[in-house]
């Protein structure tokens, strides 16, 4: 009866041990709400994305999957991300012809003019966009295809 009790005892002691073990693991391993959102704000953006990398990979291979992270990396970094986007959307466009490159150019200089109406660009910059715009509807991409059809309805409706 005596080494039964010392048994229970042990089991007991060693069950609250690895309680109180995972208790600590998890405190200490899971950060407050807090923290994760500095690191969501901060380090998580510049280590996950590593926006410099990406930025080497889109434009020496022309990488889509790095020119996708740079996208993302840069709308959570920068509030102005289109304009810190363009430089890379048009090279991408212009060297390697991808459809979504073009529609982002296109996107960025339609959306420049604070009430992001085409109609209230210069001329010149209105053309390019459309420009642009026309290239990814030609690349077969939907989204570009229907916008065009929308400026072209609304142009003869004037």
């Amino acid at each position: 009866m005596c080494m039964k009790n010392i048994i229970d005892t042990f089991i007991s002691l060693l069950a609250l041990t690895a309680i109180g073990i995972s208790v600590y693991h998890y405190l200490v391993c899971h950060p407050s709400v807090e923290e994760m959102m500095e690191l969501m704000n901060n380090d998580i953006i510049g280590n996950y994305f590593n926006l410099d990398s990406l930025k080497t990979m889109t434009i020496e291979k022309g990488d889509l999957e790095a020119y996708y992270d740079l996208e993302k990396g840069l709308i959570h970094q920068s509030p102005t991300f289109e304009f810190d986007y363009l430089p890379y959307s048009l090279y991408m466009a212009n060297k390697y012809h991808y459809a979504d490159a073009y529609y982002s150019v296109y996107w960025s200089l339609a959306y420049f003019h604070p009430s992001g109406d085409l109609d209230s660009l210069d001329a010149e910059t209105r053309e390019l966009a459309i420009s642009y715009l026309k290239k990814a509807a030609r690349k077969g991409l939907a989204v570009a295809t229907d916008e065009l059809q929308e400026y072209d309805s609304q142009k003869h409706s004037r």
